[in-house]
């Protein structure tokens, strides 16, 4: 399972590293005082890549039920103390850090 977990968080930080991406290309719109449609293409395209690593991630979710399912089945413990692995690991609260960088500080924290 935590090759499962590590594939969550990579994609977590992938969409999060998406999300900086798009505000970064409306904050150099506005600086440049460049007319809203000037950039559009870049607009759409990273919007386009951003739902498809969202529905990328509800697929690894269902995966990762799916794995759960056979482990019940099989009687398999899945979940270990260590909080690093298992499915009992949480991630750590939001707090402003995690708000301003991302999970870029959260995985150098790790």
């Amino acid at each position: 399972m935590a090759l499962v977990h590590e594939f969550e968080r990579s994609q977590d930080r992938s969409f999060a590293i998406g999300g900086e991406l798009a505000s970064a290309l409306v904050a150099a719109q506005a600086e440049a005082k460049l007319a809203p449609s000037v950039g559009q293409a870049a607009y759409v395209a990273f919007s386009q890549a951003l739902v498809q690593l969202s529905t990328g991630r509800g697929h690894t979710l269902e995966g990762h039920k799916a794995l759960e399912a056979v482990a019940r089945l099989f009687r398999i413990d899945i979940t270990m103390d260590d909080s690093n692995y298992g499915d009992g690991y949480k991630y750590p609260p939001f707090t402003e850090a995690t708000a301003v960088d991302g999970p870029r500080a959260v995985a150098a924290a790790r």
